[in-house]
Order: structure tokens, then C-alpha cells, then sequence
């Protein structure tokens, strides 16, 4: 049976962990080099039959709220690629994720659009796990999992801002209803408890702004 492993791509580096039972084990990491993809390419030669998950977590990323009429099939598939390809035009590195339907009587479909706007950023890793054949299952957006850490914090219904702290920077991502509208990802220059708390409170009030002014939250 194949193993599992998790790749996890950052703006600092891409670190790669076997993911068996539950956990995951560190196993290396990859500078942003030429000589960080050398010593990949050589990781992934000894593991060419194994199975690999890539999680993104850049500040390159964008989030925009859209609807389009009500569509099934291949017409709604076709205004999806065109919404997709009017703001993501750069990369196919995107997705769209249903957010439910307006409540009036055209029942418009409210979609949320994300995509990586800077896939020279990505596409030097992949390339290289699809030129050596290796199994790539997917690539995932680690805001666009939030909705699942959300549903074990149960913070309700009502619209939430969560802060997560990794890699040396700060995230802000919005939720309502339980689903991802918006995040946003900042440096973070002083990792100290109270600069973590003074980056949170700031940032956090920042975000108040714009939320408001985007009418994504009533003033």
C-alpha cells in the first residue's frame, strides 16, 4: 500500500511529512532555490509510487464574491469558467465553491471564486512532481479548509473573524454562516506574545474596516 505525505508549501519554504494514522511526521524542507528543488527532486525519486497532498498557505491568493443566474449542468459550468477566468486570468489554480442561493425570486447563486495569483510561486514544485510521474491527489488552499477547524470551534452562525498565526505571518479569514467569504494573510514582524496580540488587535481592526466598506458586515 502506498504511503501518504503531506506537502506543505509556504512563501518560506515547502516541507514535506508522511502522514499515516492520523499524524504527521516530519520528514524534510526545501528553501526556495534551486538547490531547495534539487534536494526535492531527489526526496521524490526514492518515493515515486507514494502519494502526495499539497497544501498551499501564500499571501498570493485571491477571494471574490460573485453570483450568476440560476444554471444546471453544462451552462452553469461554462458562466463559472468564464467568472473564473475574468478575475484569475493568470493561472488555472482556481476554484469556485457554492455559498447557497439569494433569497428572492430569480434564486441567484451566490459563489465564492479563490485562486492563486502568483503561480510562479507554485509551478516550479509541481512541474517537478508531474515530470517525475509521481501521484499528486490534489492541491488544496489551507483558508479553504478553515470552514473545518470552524465546525470544531462552534462559534455559531453569526459572521466570525478567525486569527490563525503560522510561518511567520498572521491570517484573517471571514466567515458567515460557517462558510470562508474572505482571508487575507500579513508578515508578521515581531513574534513575541505581545507583538502576536498587538499584530491581532490591529490587524483585526483593519479588517473591521474594510468588511464594512465591502458591506460584507453592517456598520
Amino acid at each position: 500500500m502506498p504511503q501518504r505525505h503531506l506537502l506543505y508549501l509556504s512563501a518560506h519554504q515547502l516541507s514535506a511529512h508522511a502522514w499515516k494514522g492520523g499524524r504527521l511526521d516530519a520528514q524534510a524542507s526545501f528553501p526556495h532555490s534551486e538547490e531547495g528543488l534539487v534536494a526535492f527532486r531527489q526526496y521524490l525519486e526514492k518515493r515515486r509510487h507514494d502519494l502526495f497532498y499539497l497544501l498551499i498557505n501564500v499571501a498570493d491568493e485571491g477571494f471574490q464574491l460573485d453570483t450568476i443566474p440560476f444554471l444546471q449542468g453544462k451552462d452553469r459550468e461554462a458562466v463559472i469558467q468564464r467568472k473564473l477566468g475574468q478575475y484569475f486570468y493568470s493561472t488555472n489554480l482556481n476554484m469556485a465553491q457554492r455559498l447557497g442561493f439569494e433569497k428572492n425570486r430569480r434564486k441567484d447563486e451566490r459563489l465564492l471564486l479563490a485562486g492563486f495569483t502568483n503561480p510562479a510561486q507554485i509551478m516550479p514544485w509541481t512541474a517537478l512532481i508531474q515530470s517525475l510521474g509521481v501521484p499528486l491527489v490534489g492541491i488544496y488552499s489551507l483558508p479553504l479548509l478553515g470552514p473545518q477547524l470552524l465546525k470544531k470551534l462552534q462559534p455559531g452562525p453569526a459572521p466570525c473573524l478567525m486569527l490563525t498565526v503560522q510561518d511567520h505571518s498572521l491570517r484573517q479569514s471571514f466567515f458567515d454562516k460557517g462558510e470562508l467569504h474572505f482571508s487575507r494573510l500579513v508578515p508578521l514582524h515581531d513574534s513575541s506574545i505581545h507583538g502576536i496580540g498587538h499584530a491581532m488587535a490591529a490587524e483585526a481592526a483593519k479588517m473591521h474596516q474594510y468588511l464594512t466598506s465591502q458591506r460584507l458586515l453592517a456598520r
